[in-house]
């Protein structure tokens, strides 16, 4: 038999709620039906974003000089490895005559000379070898500097990176030994994770990838499992957090930027199948997740769901099925005509 017709109800003792078109236009508003969608489980926690070891270099003058005014150095300058940063021309000590200082440097030159044969017989290390070529090079420009030919002697990078900061000006005296700039490695990055004891065990050595929740209204920076690593879990809680600090490595992470606090998703192996909603559908209704639910053109209903996982932007919810057009912007304006139409009032008692 045709049923006589249809009543959709809001949950127990709730009423649909009205929300009209005028209403929609007036506020960002979109709906959808709720679709099937499979998210990987994580664990979340604060993070910082930091250099990898051996990723940061405080630069410093070999020898004493003059910061060359030439050279042009900002905070950010991309810096290859070996590439120049910053050109002193020396200047003699002290109270070293050009003498002594000739002599020294013959004396390094010879130096150098019997490590590099040593060297190509495997007799010595090549720290040492690089160490006497370092004093050969500053023993030279010294005696240059003496007997004044103008050479400028290069400051370089250890590694590729950005000039994070300056510690002198063009023209500047430097003694040596003097700090001159700070450098950063920006890839890879390493992401520190505070994680709560209970869930840091299920990390395993291979993640399958990473989420980092920016600030209110940026977009989440996601990367995949080839661009993650685990590089070590503390082996204790942290006394101050309570959480266990945990070390992400990430490579291509040009959206990061180090000194960052954010929030951080780890994702672990394995799927998780069911309705998937934009996080921006779920509002908080007094501590209760909530949806709403279009089941006509001007008519919602509230929805209490149940939250199983978050991946960026997205969530695993239980409460929705495919058949349910749901809100996915502007869900928190329902909320409030609803409040408004009973009667409800928000804001402190006092």
């Amino acid at each position: 038999a045709a049923p006589a017709g249809l009543v959709i109800q809001g949950g127990p003792g709730q009423a649909p709620i009205s929300f009209l078109k005028e209403q929609q236009w007036r506020t960002p508003f979109a709906t959808e039906w709720a679709r099937s969608g499979s998210l990987n489980p994580s664990v979340s926690g604060p993070a910082r974003i930091r250099p990898a070891a051996g990723g940061e270099a405080v630069l410093t003058a070999p020898l004493d000089g003059v910061v060359v005014p030439s050279r042009r150095l900002y905070v950010g300058l991309a810096v290859a490895r070996r590439g120049t940063v910053v050109e002193l021309r020396p200047r003699a000590a002290s109270g070293r005559s050009f003498a002594e200082i000739e002599s020294e440097s013959k004396l390094a030159s010879e130096r150098l000379a019997r490590l590099e044969e040593l060297f190509a017989a495997e007799a010595v290390s090549r720290a040492e070898l690089d160490r006497a070529r370092a004093q050969a090079a500053t023993l030279r420009a010294e005696l240059d500097a003496v007997g004044g030919t103008g050479r400028t002697v290069p400051v370089t990078a250890p590694f590729s990176g950005r000039i994070a900061e300056i510690m002198v000006t063009p023209g500047e005296a430097v003694a040596a030994g003097a700090s001159l700039a700070r450098l950063v490695q920006t890839d890879p990055l390493w992401v520190e994770v505070g994680l709560r004891p209970e869930v840091a065990g299920t990390l395993v050595a291979a993640p399958a990838g990473l989420v980092i929740q920016g600030g209110p209204g940026q977009a989440p920076i996601s990367f995949v499992a080839r661009s993650v690593r685990l590089v070590s879990r503390a082996p204790e809680v942290d006394r101050t957090t309570g959480l266990v600090q945990t070390i992400i490595e990430v490579r291509g992470a040009e959206g990061l930027r180090v000194g960052t606090a954010v929030q951080a998703e780890v994702l672990l192996p394995g799927l998780r199948a069911g309705i998937v909603v934009p996080a921006e559908a779920i509002v908080d209704d007094a501590g209760v997740p909530v949806v709403y639910v279009q089941p006509e053109g001007e008519s919602f209903v509230r929805r209490e769901v149940r939250i199983v996982g978050r991946q960026g932007d997205r969530v695993l919810v239980e409460g929705v099925g495919p058949a349910d057009r749901v809100v996915t912007r502007g869900a928190a304006a329902i909320r409030r005509a609803a409040q408004m139409s009973s009667g409800e009032v928000e804001g402190h008692v006092h």
